[in-house]
Parts: structure tokens; C-alpha cells; sequence
């Protein structure tokens, strides 16, 4: 293969490569639907609508805000997952931003309940741990 053959097996294999980075990197950033701040501690939302509880982290290692128990009632919100992700090029000390995804599933109330030590250490806990719940309607 010549040099024009190699140059451009590698623009193909550089643009398959940025394809790639961009569905599985950007992927994570969408579906998040109605997004609430996590100082919003009461939460309405339209049933079938998927809503997420966003934070932007600061870096505090070994926290980590997920659901706690108890766990919403499934028929009204079901949890979907965690979106965590850092910016291009952010500076050392930026935690990121996360998103706690639901699904709101039929009409009613229940609750929330997130803490941000799901694996901390003993220590870790005794500092920084942190509970939030919030009240959700879904109509």
C-alpha cells in the first residue's frame, strides 16, 4: 500500500475512532428528560415521563449520591441508572456532574431517597455523609 493508501486508512480509522468516543461518551448525556436540581425537594411529573435529580460534584473521595432506602414505590417511580461524566478538559478538582435517572410509571406519590456515602469508608461517613429525600407526584 502506498502512502496515499496508509494516510487514508488513517483518516478512516481516526474518524471511526471520534464516531465511537462521541455515541459512547455522548450517549451517557441524553435521556435524562425533565432535569431538577437537587434543592428541588418536590418534584412533579407526568406519568411515562422520564426526570432525573441533577448535582454538580465537588471532589470528596469515596462519595457517591445514589438511592437509599426505602426505595420509592415501583408502581409510581421506577430508578433507571446513573449518568456521571467530567468535562473536556476541566481542571483537576472538578467532581463532574451526575444525574440520577427515573421513570415516572403511573400516577401517585411517593418519595426519594438519596445519600451521597453508598461506599464510604467509616470515616469518610462520620464527615461528609448527607441524606436528601425528595416527594414526587406524578399525575
Amino acid at each position: 500500500m502506498g502512502t496515499r493508501g496508509r494516510v487514508a486508512v488513517g483518516l478512516v480509522a481516526s474518524g471511526v475512532v471520534l464516531v465511537v468516543a462521541w455515541l459512547v461518551i455522548g450517549a451517557g448525556r441524553t435521556g435524562h428528560g425533565k432535569v431538577f436540581d437537587r434543592s428541588s425537594d418536590e418534584l412533579s411529573v407526568r406519568a411515562g415521563q422520564t426526570f432525573s435529580l441533577y448535582w454538580k460534584l465537588p471532589v470528596v473521595p469515596g462519595t457517591d449520591w445514589r438511592p437509599v432506602a426505602p426505595d420509592p414505590d415501583p408502581a409510581v417511580v421506577g430508578f433507571v441508572g446513573v449518568d456521571r461524566y467530567s468535562d473536556a478538559g476541566a481542571p483537576s478538582g472538578d467532581g463532574g456532574h451526575l444525574y440520577l435517572v427515573f421513570k415516572a410509571r403511573r400516577p401517585g406519590t411517593t418519595t426519594i431517597v438519596v445519600a451521597n456515602c453508598s461506599g464510604c469508608d467509616e470515616r469518610t461517613r462520620k464527615l461528609f455523609q448527607h441524606q436528601e429525600t425528595y416527594r414526587v407526584t406524578v399525575t
